[in-house]
C-alpha cells in the first residue's frame, strides 16, 4: 500500500479531527489567557 493512497483514505477525516481539536485547544488557550487576565 502507498503512502498516496494511505493519506488519501485516512486524510479527510483525521483533517477534521485536527481541527476539531485545534479549535478545542484555541478555546482552552484563550479561555485560560482570559482568566489570567481577570486574575
Amino acid at each position: 500500500m502507498n503512502n498516496v493512497a494511505f493519506v488519501g483514505m485516512v486524510g479527510p477525516p483525521f483533517r477534521v479531527l485536527l481541527l476539531l481539536l485545534w479549535g478545542r485547544c484555541k478555546n482552552w488557550l484563550l479561555l485560560c489567557s482570559g482568566f489570567n487576565q481577570f486574575h
